[in-house]
């Protein structure tokens, strides 16, 4: 449809394949005519519109397409589910209903669910239109469920769209649209409907009084939807005068005497013409035409239509309607279905150019226009229309309507522009899992079972108990965490006990990180050590955001710098390019002028320790002390680059997912709101142990 429409405008210009092609003049749009399917009308009409080309459509637009039916249906469809909140706030949302404005925003953050508490939020957050819809509407669904009479189930119809004379949406919708002119043709169509919904009305309110006790004949449930599903589908809603000089819209069949100059006629794949036809299952053509022929059938002047007698008339239907073309007629096709499997064209084209005299004759040149994806936008040296398009050269604009779409990753209203440095991994792995963990706190609900996270606090705890005795008395670390295990558990993670297994684990790996610490300071470090600082908080501004951290550990040295350690209760696979560390010791630097001379990722669950280490840290530690390609230094740079780029990301409030990091990706518990898991498939998330 875009490539049609998109011809047909350069045509209107002197320009593009169809002028070029067919020779001739444009005949101005009255002169032109478009065939097509139903299910693709909303379609061209955006299309048509977005061209500002003038249409007309014969025929007009069913009920079920306009406002008034989608609204009853999705009402069903809601009451079927319990009244969700997000499916019922957008329900409630739509101008017609709530002309002045409904909390949309509001009702998706309180989460009102169910026909109660839908209510209670209407009676305190929202206006008593919205409130009276919404007892129309579950009073319409009362209706549906109980059953009625084909005319009750009319009136429960209108009564939904506030058409009983004291709250339909007419005055304060007109006053709506006045600011959005592309409402209007959408509020025209609904009022149509509902016009066309009063004359049924009518017709059925004579029909069942005069047909007997079948006009008292109660549906309810499935079949009062079927019946008013059926009714909407059938009925088409009044369509204003044709404009002048317009191009001629047909749904489906053009009537029998249209007649244009040009005529353009879409879908001409094999799967529309002659479609899919099939033997009935029960009555197959061999069994048809026995029956014709069985005189004793006394059949005749009936007739039982065979495959291919239905295959004829599909193919006499097309040729006539290209026949309403005087001059010259367009037929287009898609080259793929909407899943990318490839269509074949209609064999009734090469059959009516095979005839004998042919039906039609090909102009316009060999081979057919054929129109790609990659060619959907313009080259530079193709035509291109103002306005509407742009080629892959020009530079990108900006509609000004896009400054009143809020950002996809909002950052919280009244929420002071603050982040835990401690997070730095996490944004540089996928600003959109930050955001959602970091900056909304959503975390994924856990499983009765073993949690890792009151595992690390155990631990932190521990270590910050042990240390301060130790730094006080100068005992042992693996004595120290003996004798201190049990009262962490109790204050920490009572319920560790319940799980003997991880409670054995972890305790093991507490004593052997307690000897590893005290092999460290037997090495060199506690000589090296003038003082020692424990959970310490120490913040940092970075282009109006605050940076807060959290240390484990900080040892002051005899030279003034500073080492700094993190526990982690996971492996140290991964840690070797952790920026945590790094965004750390550029704030220490930052807040009290103290050199960094290394730090240390402490992961008990293999017993590793990852960093780097400079200087005094470095000759304290001369067993830890590893060649690496990136120094500390160069660490510590990549942290402020990151920290930086951090800042300015929550300044504009700009968290977009990273697709491409698949290990991140595959076991994240956010696939379902950044969209990923749509496309791309994903395997059960496992949990690495690891906490900050």
């Amino acid at each position: 449809m875009e490539t049609i429409a998109r011809n047909l405008a350069l045509w209107r210009a002197g320009r593009g394949e169809f002028f070029s092609r067919l020779g001739i003049p444009f005949p101005g749009w009255g002169q032109i005519g478009l065939s097509l399917d139903g299910p693709r009308l909303e379609c061209a009409e955006e299309v048509l519109s977005r061209y500002r080309i003038p249409y007309t459509v014969q025929g007009g637009p069913t009920v079920s397409e306009t406002p008034l039916w989608k609204t009853a249906s999705s009402a069903l469809e809601a009451s079927s589910l319990g009244y969700p909140p997000e499916e019922t706030a957008h329900i409630l949302s739509q101008p017609w209903i709530a002309p002045e404005g409904f909390p949309l925003s509001d009702s998706l953050r309180r989460g009102p669910q169910g026909e109660k508490g839908w209510r209670e939020y209407l009676e305190t957050h929202g206006d008593k239109r919205v409130l009276s819809f919404f007892n129309g509407m579950t009073a319409f669904v009362s209706v549906i469920e109980g059953g009625g009479s084909p005319s009750r189930l009319l009136r429960a119809l209108r009564d939904l769209a506030g058409t009983d004379g004291h709250s339909g949406p007419g005055l304060s919708l007109s006053r709506f649209i006045i600011d959005y002119p592309p409402l209007d043709e959408t509020a025209r169509r609904l009022n149509a409907a509902l016009k066309e919904l009063e004359q049924k009305m009518e017709q059925m309110s004579e029909m069942e009084s005069g047909i007997g006790p079948a006009g008292s004949e109660v549906l309810q449930g499935n079949d009062a939807v079927a019946f008013l599903s059926a009714w909407s589908e059938r009925s088409t809603i009044w369509q204003p005068p044709k404009t002048r000089d317009s191009l001629n819209i047909y749904v489906e069949n053009p009537p029998v005497l249209a007649r244009h100059r040009v005529f353009l006629v879409t879908g001409l794949t094999a799967e529309a013409w002659p479609g899919r036809l099939q033997e009935s299952p029960l009555l197959g053509d061999r069994h048809k035409e026995a029956i014709h022929n069985d005189p004793n059938t006394a059949l005749s002047p009936s007739h039982l239509p065979l495959l291919r007698e239905k295959r004829i008339q599909r193919e006499a239907l097309l040729l006539r309607m290209i026949a309403s073309a005087d001059e010259v007629c367009i037929g287009s096709r898609p080259n793929q279905d909407s899943s990318g499997r490839p269509l074949q064209p209609s064999g009734f084209i090469a059959s009516a150019l095979s005839r004998t005299p042919p039906w039609i004759v090909e102009t316009g040149s060999d081979p057919p226009f054929s129109r790609s994806m990659k060619d959907v936008i313009p080259g530079d040296e193709d035509p291109s229309i103002e306005g509407i398009e742009a080629r892959t050269s020009d530079p990108p604009r900006s509609p000004a309507r896009l400054s009143m779409i809020p950002p996809p990753t909002p950052w919280p209203e009244g929420l002071p522009k603050r982040v835990q440095a401690s997070g730095i991994d996490t944004w540089k792995e996928c600003p959109f899992r930050f955001y959602a963990g970091r900056v909304l706190g959503m975390e994924r609900s856990r499983p009765w079972g073993f949690d890792p996270a009151r595992a690390g606090n155990v631990a932190h705890a521990l270590w910050d108990k042990v240390w301060g005795e130790r730094m006080a008395t100068g005992e042992k670390l693996t004595d120290l965490a003996q004798s201190h295990w049990e009262r962490a558990v109790i204050d920490h993670y009572p319920e560790l006990v319940q799980f003997p297994r991880h409670l054995g684990r972890l305790k093991e790996q507490t004593l052997r990180m307690a000897s590893l610490q005290q092999e460290m300071d037997d090495e060199g470090l506690a000589e090296a050590r003038v003082n020692q600082k424990r959970e310490q908080l120490i913040e940092m501004e970075t282009d109006g955001v605050l940076f807060r951290g959290k240390f484990d550990r900080i040892d002051l040295l005899s030279d003034g710098s500073a080492l700094l350690f993190d526990y982690k209760t996971g492996r140290g696979d991964n840690l070797n390019n952790s920026l945590q560390l790094p965004a750390y010791a550029l704030m220490l630097q930052s807040a009290s002028d103290i050199e960094v001379s290394g730090y240390a990722y402490l992961s008990q669950a293999d017993l590793s320790i990852t960093g780097r280490l400079d200087g005094l840290a470095g000759e304290a530690l001369p067993g830890w002390r590893k060649s690496s390609r990136t120094g500390l230094k160069e660490m510590v740079s990549r942290a402020r680059e990151t920290v930086m780029a951090m800042a300015k990301a929550v300044m504009e409030s700009s968290f977009p997912p990273n697709y491409s990091n698949v290990n991140v990706c595959r076991y994240c518990e956010y696939q379902d709101l950044c969209r990923r898991k749509e496309s791309v498939g994903a395997a059960p998330a496992e949990d690495d142990g690891n906490v900050d």
